[in-house]
């Protein structure tokens, strides 16, 4: 290979749809959310044996730190949702235009924010 020819030059370039990126980003909290759910499976296990656990765990999750990995499971788990009910209704061929693509990237985005707030909003209330 020689040095004057770069190996990928489009990457540099080439910007992703968001369309792209969305699709991307529902494949990555897919595996992200089945994560938290095998380790939210063992916690709960894992309680029933090991006194104190339970305790010591939402000690954890009701720190400020805690509570932002808690937002943040929320909004991939909403995200997720919105993006497959997106996927199924492409599966029914519906809404494949690039005006109707481009208005349902917005809208899996507004949907999956107002599904986050709205859960918190009534988790704080």
């Amino acid at each position: 290979m020689s040095p004057e020819h770069p190996l990928s030059p489009h990457l540099q370039i080439y910007r992703l749809p968001l369309a792209a990126l969305l699709s991307i980003s529902h494949r990555i909290t897919g595996v992200l959310l089945t994560a938290a759910a095998v380790v939210l499976a063992f916690l709960i296990a894992a309680a029933a044996y090991v006194p104190g656990l339970w305790q010591a765990a939402m000690s954890v999750l009701q720190h400020p730190l805690g509570q932002i990995l808690l937002i943040a499971w929320t909004f991939a788990l909403a995200f997720h949702l919105c993006t497959g009910i997106r996927h199924l209704v492409w599966d029914a061929c519906i809404g494949l235009s690039m005006p109707a693509v481009q208005a349902s990237n917005w809208l899996v985005l507004a949907g999956s924010t107002t599904l986050t707030i709205t859960v918190w909003a009534w988790i704080w209330a």
